[in-house]
């Protein structure tokens, strides 16, 4: 039994919405799936506590790569270590740090919240192991995402980057800048008993 419309959609109103209706219906039906980045806004003080690890480095190298894993795009940002912010760990004079997204020849992949790096520009960013989906190799991802990357502002100042995220929680991360030693102390605040 087929459902007539009622009330104020009977008649010749229902049936001229109804050209919309199938356009509605049928429009939803032929898109492509979306996806999205939902990212937690994270106080300063929330991503010293998540990283494993902060640093101060020099991007040397940003290279895409197509995987089979999904997004299929992966780029991995090769970090050379200048200086380990709060912690005493050893670390090596490279890291890796890999993230879903980037660009092949003409097949770009743009992940919401990933945050950009350029080669030569110095970075501070907040960052924390992933298992690597390729090989045993060890890579990294800042925490929060593109709130884990710091870049510097003025002489000796550095300031968390925004981007193209709208962030959900009850903190709004537009921080103000804050210089190394506020940052190794908030770091080593994590660390103190």
């Amino acid at each position: 039994m087929a459902c007539l419309p009622r009330g104020r959609f009977a008649g010749v109103r229902g049936l001229r919405a109804l050209p919309l209706v199938i356009a509605l219906v049928l429009g939803v039906g032929l898109t492509a799936p979306a996806s999205a980045t939902t990212v937690v806004a994270l106080d300063d003080a929330s991503l010293a506590q998540r990283a494993s690890l902060v640093v101060v480095a020099t991007v040397a190298a940003v290279d895409a790569s197509a995987h089979d894993v999904p997004p299929g795009v992966f780029t991995d940002v090769t970090l050379v270590v200048e200086r380990v912010v709060g912690l005493d760990v050893e670390v090596p004079d490279d890291l890796v740090v890999r993230m879903p997204g980037g660009r092949i020849d003409d097949r770009a992949i743009h992940v919401p919240g990933m945050p950009g790096f350029v080669v030569g520009e110095t970075v501070l960013v907040f960052l924390e192991p992933q298992p690597d989906v390729f090989d045993d190799s060890q890579t990294w991802i800042p925490v929060g995402l593109e709130q884990g990357v710091w870049r510097p502002v003025g002489v000796g100042m550095w300031q968390r980057t925004t981007g193209d995220v709208h962030h959900v929680g009850a903190v709004t991360p537009t921080p103000d800048p804050l210089d190394l030693a506020a940052i190794e102390s908030m770091v080593n605040a994590v660390e103190a008993p």
